[in-house]
């Protein structure tokens, strides 16, 4: 069953990346082996493409802003 989107909980494949996804949950990168990662897809999610992480960082700021490092 897919989960309804919830920003304090997603995970995003930023730009080109291979090796890593962006957590909001975690409010950085994680590898794609990452325990709650694999749970999360489990429950039959899929990582959000995205363009940049600057586009990330927009969709956060509105959404969730707690799910971006502080500067």
């Amino acid at each position: 069953m897919r989960m309804i989107y919830t920003p304090q909980d997603w995970y995003w494949v930023v730009a080109q990346e291979t090796n890593r996804l962006y957590s909001s949950r975690a409010i950085g990168y994680v590898p794609l082996d990452d325990a709650a990662y694999s749970a999360w897809r489990a429950r039959g999610n899929d990582a959000t493409h995205i363009v940049s992480e600057a586009e990330l960082q927009d969709v956060l700021a509105t959404q969730y802003p707690a799910g971006w490092p502080a500067a």
